[in-house]
């Protein structure tokens, strides 16, 4: 799991639920889950997440915005297939290494160079 430094969790069950499932579905499918939040605003300082609904609960990741305007912001909260982006990644350690060799092989091979 890789996670921000400054996240305050309230609700802890349902963030443990939430991890749980996410370790579950991502050891199964060899895939990175990313963590949202709903959002309740049209939130300026945040990044969003737009997603198409799976099976069994889950959601594909189809879009990324980093900070949207407040008129791109309140479209996304009306459209309702949107959260918010907690930069919450969740997925087995091999998953994640594949991940950094295939888009990030600088900092990848950089990360190699201190062993």
């Amino acid at each position: 799991m890789i996670t921000p430094a400054d996240h305050a969790v309230q609700h802890v069950m349902p963030f443990k639920k939430a991890i749980q499932d996410a370790l579950i579905v991502t050891a199964q499918a060899g895939r990175l889950a990313i963590l949202g939040v709903p959002c309740t605003s049209p939130a300026t300082g945040y990044g969003y997440i737009a997603f198409e609904e799976q099976e069994r609960g889950l959601k594909k990741v189809t879009r990324f915005v980093e900070k949207p305007t407040q008129a791109k912001a309140q479209a996304y909260l009306a459209q309702g297939n949107y959260v918010w982006n907690t930069g919450i990644v969740i997925g087995t350690l091999a998953t994640l290494m594949h991940q950094y060799q295939q888009h990030l092989p600088a900092l990848w091979q950089a990360l190699e160079q201190t062993k």
